[in-house]
């Protein structure tokens, strides 16, 4: 009689075998996240969005968009902006002398034999006549005559006045050949420091400092500033020369100090480049920032995770409308004057739309702005990968998943 053979059929206990291998992969899981063990280079979008309730630092978030570029625009602080009223400050009167001053005086006499005049002449010339420190100059014949806090139109209709007694119609000059009695010092990253006379046509800081040769190191790269008194205002070459408002008048007496002193955005997560990198301008965009550091990471970036940490005033805030981030908790929302003058502001840009391109070119770094830029959630999970491989590589759980495979 033939025997029928058949071929054993495979376990029925295949769903029991997964629901094993199911509950090691998720104690893997549970060790790596319990122990911390995974790599990360900040927090993640969910960190940031939704924070922990006992976070000691309040902060604003934000959506970049046009209506936030056109706010931050609006509060992007000017050049030489804030006490002292630099910019708006009108040209010193440099007609008016001054002691130390140096006057040239020409005097014609319309007779032959006239009181300064030699025989066969009718000019006679005073030349650099020192203002002395009491405000007076000597003219012959004529006397010592008051000539600080007066035009040179003044001195001269005096002089006149004074020599009419003693010759025929004398026609006078008064010149200044020297602005010895106003200057101003320029001092650090000039090409030639030293105190400047404040003439008619150097009454302001741009062709004053034309005028000392100009700065040693690049206008971005340029700060200036101008010290009056008590007060003191700063702002960078570039900014200076962007604002014609921001050519400020000079004084007598300003100290004006160029320091090469570069500005800077720090840029980390996944970007190509991560790093502290010089702000090449005021007018560097968040797109060319992210350019500079070589772009998103294209094997881990989130490009709807694209944030920029700054602080901000706290009247600019408001008008963002934000949404703090313990609110989302329920917690009660900060007080932006609680907070002080300047809040800490998170500005998220999603940057995976034309649209997003657009804000990203017209929203303004500024010195000390932070880009991050979070990893994708699948970097997470390659991460998670990454822990869970080599322990299930161990000879125990390799000899556990065989014997899943077996049973």
């Amino acid at each position: 009689m033939t025997t029928l053979q058949t071929t054993p059929r495979p376990a029925a206990a295949t769903p029991f075998r997964a629901g094993r291998l199911a509950i090691m992969l998720t104690a893997a899981l549970g060790v790596a996240g319990c122990a911390n063990t995974l790599p990360q280079v900040g927090p993640t979008s969910g960190d940031l969005l939704d924070p922990n309730p006992e976070q000691t630092v309040d902060y604003a978030i934000v959506s970049l968009d046009a209506s936030a570029v056109e706010a931050t625009r609006a509060a992007t602080p000017l050049a030489f902006e804030g006490e002292g009223g630099f910019r708006n400050a009108r040209p010193l009167r440099t007609s008016v002398i001054g002691v130390g001053d140096v006057l040239d005086i020409a005097i014609w006499e319309p007779v032959e034999d006239g009181l300064l005049t030699a025989a066969g002449a009718k000019q006679a010339a005073v030349n650099a006549v020192v203002v002395d420190d009491r405000g007076h100059i000597y003219v012959p014949y004529a006397g010592s005559v008051h000539a600080s806090g007066k035009t040179p139109e003044r001195v001269r209709a005096e002089i006149v006045a004074r020599l009419s007694d003693q010759t025929t119609d004398p026609q006078v000059t008064v010149t200044r050949s020297a602005y010895n009695s106003r200057g101003v010092s320029f001092q650090g990253a000039v090409r030639n420091p030293g105190v400047q006379p404040l003439e008619p046509l150097t009454a302001r800081l741009l062709p004053m400092l034309s005028k000392v040769g100009g700065a040693t190191s690049k206008p971005g790269s340029t700060k200036v500033t101008i010290r009056r008194s008590n007060l003191t205002s700063s702002a960078f070459l570039d900014d200076v020369y962007e604002d014609p408002s921001a050519n400020i008048a000079l004084r007598s007496g300003d100290i004006v100090l160029l320091e090469a002193e570069s500005r800077h955005f720090n840029a980390f997560g996944s970007v190509a480049q991560p790093g502290r990198q010089p702000l090449a301008g005021g007018d560097m965009s968040l797109l060319d920032a992210i350019t500079e550091v070589g772009g998103l990471d294209g094997n881990s970036a989130n490009a709807t995770g694209v944030f920029v940490f700054r602080r901000e005033p706290a009247d600019v805030v408001s008008q963002l409308n934000p949404v703090a981030g313990r609110e989302a908790h329920g917690m009660e929302k900060p007080e932006l004057t609680r907070l002080g003058p300047d809040q800490p502001v998170i500005y998220q840009l999603a940057l995976n739309t034309a649209d997003a391109m657009f804000v990203a070119s017209s929203f303004a770094m500024r010195d000390g702005d932070t880009i991050y830029v979070t990893e994708a959630p699948y970097t997470q999970f390659r991460k998670v990968l990454s822990v869970i491989v080599p322990t299930l590589g161990t000879a125990g759980s390799i000899a556990s998943l065989r014997n899943v495979a077996g049973n």
